[in-house]
């Protein structure tokens, strides 16, 4: 019998051990569901190196962690925080196949993050995920952790002791998949002036959005924001403050929009697409209330409009928790 070092409400978190060693073989070596996340060697792990890899590991002290599923006793996978200085760590985690998809990533990332600052007395706790997995990306971010950088390889992202995480609220279409396969991220400014708000209008079909659209390779979600703001207004944009995520599921896809608080600090220069030039895009500020009341019809659009609909849904979604956020900070 393992003894726990610590637990949540499902998992015990135990000492690497040699007994559990068949288990470790059968999910690293696993390159469908856990080995193609993992990257570094693409050679089979053999029970010589694992065995040398746990003995490092508790003569160092290392927190790293089996979990096992307190009402079973089965080995769920393991997790860590990799040394990088006194007060940061970076995570990692891996979970066998036949434990994936119930809810013990989440469960497990906040309970060691807890024990991180709690515990171990870390101010910061980064993580690096692969871009092709978005489903691990969605629990680091019901986590708290908030993406600072990304390249072809990766996104890179950080928890930070006592920022709070960023609000995230789910609009589920009627036409969604069980899951989803595909992940489309964007970027969206709530730029306000004067009690009014800053909206592109695309005239040609009276569609109104908050400025703003899709995250570019190689961008941060607030360098997406930037310049898509410059592109379709001509203004220079600054996010003070990432206020809420979204996520949309219609089909098979992710919709991810980031919300930020823009300030404005300069003149730019519009860059429309040929879309944009033939809808006649242009920003145009309206009363906040106004605008609040063109995307609260959004259920107007219902059957003969659908991406009106979900447009006018999300951008609602958004404009009321600001309002409810900003009542709270009065």
């Amino acid at each position: 019998m393992l003894t726990p070092v610590f637990e949540s409400e499902r998992i015990n978190f135990v000492q690497v051990s040699g007994s559990l060693i068949p288990e470790y073989l059968l999910m690293v070596n696993d390159t469908e569901h856990v080995g193609r996340f993992l990257g570094g060697s693409h050679e089979p792990y053999t029970a010589e190196k694992e065995l040398a890899w746990v003995q490092k590991k508790r003569e160092e002290g290392a927190p790293v962690y089996s979990m096992v599923e307190k009402t079973t006793g089965r080995f769920i996978g393991n997790i860590e925080l990799m040394e990088t200085s006194d007060t940061v760590r970076e995570l990692g985690i891996a979970i066998t196949a036949s434990m994936q998809d119930r809810g013990f990533g989440t469960e497990a990332v906040s309970a060691l993050t807890n024990y991180g600052f709690t515990r171990l007395g870390l101010d910061k706790i980064i993580l690096r995920a692969r871009p092709f997995n978005p489903r691990a990306i969605h629990v680091y971010e019901k986590c708290g952790f908030r993406e600072y950088d990304r390249d072809e390889g990766h996104v890179y992202m950080r928890l930070v002791k006592g920022i709070p995480p960023v609000p995230q609220t789910d609009i589920l279409g009627e036409n969604r998949l069980g899951a989803y396969t595909r992940t489309r991220s964007a970027s969206r400014g709530l730029i306000l002036n004067d009690g009014k708000i800053l909206l592109s209008h695309a005239v040609e079909e009276d569609l109104w959005m908050l400025p703003g659209g899709g995250q570019e390779a190689g961008e941060t979600s607030e360098d997406c924001c930037v310049r898509e703001i410059e592109e379709e207004t001509g203004l220079l944009a600054e996010p003070l403050r990432h206020f809420l995520t979204i996520n949309e599921y219609y089909e098979e896809c992710r919709y991810i929009t980031c919300y930020f608080v823009c300030r404005i600090t300069g003149i730019g220069r519009t860059r429309l697409t040929e879309e944009e030039v033939r809808v006649r895009l242009r920003p145009e500020w309206l009363p906040f209330s106004a605008a609040l009341e063109i995307f609260s019809r959004h259920a107007d659009y219902a059957g003969t409009d659908e991406e009106r609909r979900g447009l006018y849904l999300r951008e609602y979604t958004a404009l009321t928790e600001w309002e409810r956020a900003a009542e709270k900070e009065e």
